[in-house]
């Protein structure tokens, strides 16, 4: 080989490495409903942030969780062992879609519920407004707790091309027609069927999932959200062609509720798996950057030891997830595989760091006029770079602190610690409690909380009737931009803090 046909060999390697680079990867991003800190394999008896020694953290008798799938993946991927949420649903999927914390956007400390005439704030730019502006596809499945009593609020106006799913916080697994999802009891399209209420909802929604992905044109990028209900309440036995019999399956476990979120969580993991294999059969997944969360730490049946605390409290096991990202199988975006990253994180840092991997301009996103509390983590993530992150903001959730009340707001900071070694003695983050005095709702504001409805629109299902892939628009977005009804009650700006 002469001298020229290895600089033209370099050069034509040069320029695929380039290539790669620049190409934008696929996203999806999982989260799971109220999943217990050790609920998960990697966890249950291992050594973790929260359990450096490897200590027993469970036995046979209290349950100890199937999750092949995401075991797998784990091992395929970074796990975050210093990763934080919110400590519940609403505030937390806030912070994923906005990169700001609820203390800036106004949702929380507690959840949106479904008749209450707010949600995320308009002014608001989502995460998926911004990856369509830069050419994905994105669509959301599963649960979206982000408003509902107006248009504007609704996943479609909010950046997602198309969306199947609930609206509110939580509802019967089968009952897809029930009276906390938006549409009111008993109200189904007509177009969807009789059947179509009584499916388990993990199998409803990986069906979309897997119907999106295998009508997804490979040279588009596509962003795809998929919020499982599991393993929230109520504690529906998932249908026997998941888990069999409960208590057959998981006869070990003592608890009866704790047989069924069991299944129910073996129904995510089966889930995952099903929606990863057809990715796959795509032929999208080696492009794929996979990101796993929980919305909040376990509550009920689930299990966060070591960790003290549950959701709704800002103890670690309210606010401590479970998480891991999987990077590509190609140069485009890779993770070190069975890596674990102990730098702090929060849930506000997917915005910013997801824009960047869909070649987002920086200087753009830092000229926002909200500015973000989330902090680009990819270096962090991919390369091991130290975090710019220093603390984290908790709002403290009403009714968590003996000490709030009507006219007090509490909120915890989290300060960077480094994650105690493996062998040496367990240690919890530095916790300060600030405090700050609530702003009371303007009284034009209270009047009309008091007297405008909530007319929560029947939109979200009304056009879920399926099509072929080719002109396949389930929920169309093509005329979110301009909202056709009134505006309605919008969350009044909240407090402001400063850290010293």
């Amino acid at each position: 080989m002469t001298l020229r046909h290895i600089v033209v060999a370099l050069c034509v390697l040069a320029t695929v490495a380039a290539g790669a680079k620049n190409k934008q990867p696929h996203i999806l991003f999982v989260v799971a409903d109220d999943l217990g800190y050790n609920d998960v394999g990697w966890h249950q008896n291992q050594r973790s942030s929260a359990n450096p020694q490897g200590l027993p953290t469970t036995s046979a008798a209290a349950g100890i969780m199937r999750t092949p799938n995401l075991d797998r993946l784990a091992s395929e991927s970074q796990k975050l062992e210093n990763y934080y949420v919110q400590p519940l649903c609403s505030p937390t999927r806030s912070t994923i879609m906005t990169g700001r914390y609820p203390i800036s956007t106004g949702i929380g400390p507690d959840v949106i519920v479904i008749d209450t005439p707010y949600g995320v704030p308009a002014r608001e730019r989502f995460l998926p407004e911004i990856l369509s502006d830069a050419g994905y596809r994105t669509a959301a499945v599963g649960k979206w707790h982000l408003g509902a009593c107006n248009e504007k609020y609704l996943p479609t106006y909010r950046g997602f091309d198309s969306f199947l799913g609930y609206l509110a916080g939580s509802q019967g697994y089968y009952a897809q027609a029930g009276d906390r999802n938006g549409t009111g009891r008993g109200m189904l399209p007509h177009c969807m069927g009789s059947a179509f209420g009584h499916v388990y909802s993990s199998l409803l929604f990986v069906d979309e999932a897997v119907r999106i992905v295998e009508c997804h044109p490979p040279a588009q990028p596509l962003f795809l959200y998929l919020a499982f209900q599991n393993v929230h309440n109520p504690y529906d036995v998932p249908p026997p062609s998941l888990v069999g019999n409960v208590n057959e399956t998981y006869k070990a476990i003592v608890d009866y509720e704790r047989r069924i979120y069991a299944g129910m969580l073996t129904a995510l993991d089966i889930g995952v798996g099903n929606v990863t294999d057809a990715f796959k059969r795509a032929g999208l997944w080696d492009d794929t950057v996979f990101v796993f969360t929980t919305d909040n730490g376990g509550i009920g049946a689930g299990s966060n030891y070591p960790l003290r605390g549950q959701k709704v409290l800002n103890w670690e096991g309210g606010v401590k997830g479970a998480a891991f990202v999987r990077g590509t199988d190609t140069p485009v975006a890779p993770v070190p595989a069975g890596s674990v990253n102990t730098q702090l994180m929060h849930t506000t840092d997917w915005l910013p760091t997801l824009a960047r991997l869909a070649g987002v301009d920086k200087e753009a996103m830092d000229k926002s006029p909200l500015p973000l509390d989330g902090h680009d983590q990819w270096d962090v993530i991919a390369h091991g770079a130290p975090t710019n992150r220093t603390f984290i903001a908790h709002n403290v959730p009403v009714g968590s602190d003996a000490k709030n009340t009507s006219s007090d707001f509490y909120f915890r900071v989290v300060l960077e610690n480094p994650v105690p070694k493996v062998g040496a003695p367990a240690r919890t983050h530095a916790h300060t409690r600030a405090r700050a005095k609530k702003k009371t709702c303007p009284a034009s504001l209270h009047s009309a909380r008091a007297t405008r409805q909530s007319a929560v629109t029947s939109v979200s299902l009304a056009q879920f009737c399926p099509t072929p892939c080719e002109t396949a628009v389930r929920f169309s977005s093509a005329t979110k931009a301009t909202p056709t009804h009134p505006s309605t009650y919008t969350h009044p700006p909240t407090h402001t803090h400063t850290h010293t």
